[in-house]
């Protein structure tokens, strides 16, 4: 994924849980506002509407706090270019 891209889906990020971010706010209307964001669509970066689970905006507020944008940047797969499914399969593919 190019650095580009990555900016991008860290701004579309914050732009997703920014009113959800205030720390005035209790826990109680917090969540009110997570379900909210949860459910309506929203623009991604890629041009497609996506809906996030209410865990994933949390996940996302946890790495706001956590890290700021760059916590909210994608991080690599760990598993980057390797089989995931029947990886004793991939030998006979090839």
């Amino acid at each position: 994924m190019n650095d580009d891209l990555v900016e991008k889906i860290a701004l579309h990020r914050y732009a997703v849980i920014a009113e959800a971010l205030p720390e005035r706010l209790s826990p109680a209307e917090r969540g009110v506002i997570v379900r909210a964001i949860a459910g309506r669509s929203h623009p991604h970066p890629d041009g497609s509407d996506r809906c996030y689970a209410r865990n994933t905006i949390d996940r996302w507020i946890r790495a706001w706090r956590a890290g700021g944008l760059d916590g909210l940047r994608p991080k690599p797969r760990s598993d980057a270019g390797t089989v995931r499914a029947h990886p004793e399969l991939a030998e006979v593919a090839a």
